[in-house]
């Protein structure tokens, strides 16, 4: 079920599984205000659904991530949504490099504590990951 859509990402909730799937696009058209804002989206999405897994697809996310906006969302997302009850995260890996060096970055285990995070390939992999839990 489709629960959120903007020009740069939709949000999907599977009930059964209890999972998010977060799409990103058009992320070569995006600034940090943007993102934030989208990363404050995603979170009342999670604060009223309360998924204890999601899956991101970071396929087409051309978007370094700043160091400013990471320390932010480290404060002020990742607290929120595992306050939400998140505890399982798989990444679609990005084909940019240095996008997907600043979402390691920002996914670290000093950032997400009691998060487990995997990444993958393709969506089916995610999939298959967090089905385990």
């Amino acid at each position: 079920m489709k629960i959120y859509e903007s020009k740069f990402q939709s949000i999907d909730f599977e009930a059964s599984e209890n999972l998010f799937i977060v799409v990103w696009k058009h992320m070569m058209e995006i600034s940090d205000e943007i993102y934030r804002q989208e990363l404050l989206n995603q979170a009342l999405e999670f604060e009223k659904y309360n998924p204890s897994k999601v899956l991101i697809d970071t396929s087409v996310f051309y978007f370094s991530i700043s160091p400013d906006t990471q320390t932010w969302n480290n404060e002020n997302i990742l607290t929120r949504v595992i306050a939400a009850g998140l505890k399982y995260v798989a990444i679609l890996l990005a084909p940019d490099l240095f996008a997907q060096v600043s979402i390691e970055q920002n996914m670290s285990e000093e950032t997400t504590g009691s998060l487990h995070i995997s990444y993958c390939e393709n969506i089916e992999d995610g999939l298959k990951i967090l089905r385990k839990f």
